[in-house]
């Protein structure tokens, strides 16, 4: 699956998930973080969140990375509102931001003219929030 996602055929590599999934095949995190990415890269977002639902319901634990990635996603097309409810899921969940999480945030917030938010999050990354 990862060789389909390098080369970019983010298709063959939903159907090899379905597959695995069909074929009672253990899937481990990684793979749909990769499949998630691919989706961001497309700009199918929901299709991204699916997938992290669907991570969800079968017991896996999104890592950092995979956040990151869909809060980036939600952010470059505007959805801002859904990463910052993301964010805060995220760390309901026990996972804590790095700083790049901060930075994809930051970003999207200024790109999306959300300048109250984005100082609201900078203060609130001083003091550790």
């Amino acid at each position: 699956m990862d060789g389909y996602c390098l080369q970019g055929k983010w298709n063959a590599a939903e159907k090899f998930l379905e597959q695995m999934l069909s074929k009672g095949s253990i899937v481990h995190a990684y793979s749909y973080s990769r499949l998630i990415n691919g989706y961001c890269k497309l700009r199918r977002i929901d299709e991204a969140l699916m997938l992290l639902e669907e991570m969800s319901s079968s017991s896996l634990v999104p890592n950092i990375v995979t956040y990151t990635t869909l809060m980036d996603g939600f952010c470059k097309v505007g959805r801002t509102e859904d990463a910052q409810k993301l964010f805060a899921q995220m760390q309901a969940c026990g996972q804590f931001p790095n700083v790049q999480i901060y930075a994809v945030l930051l970003d999207g917030l200024c790109k999306n003219q959300q300048f109250p938010e984005a100082i609201k999050l900078l203060k609130d990354m001083e003091i550790g929030k």
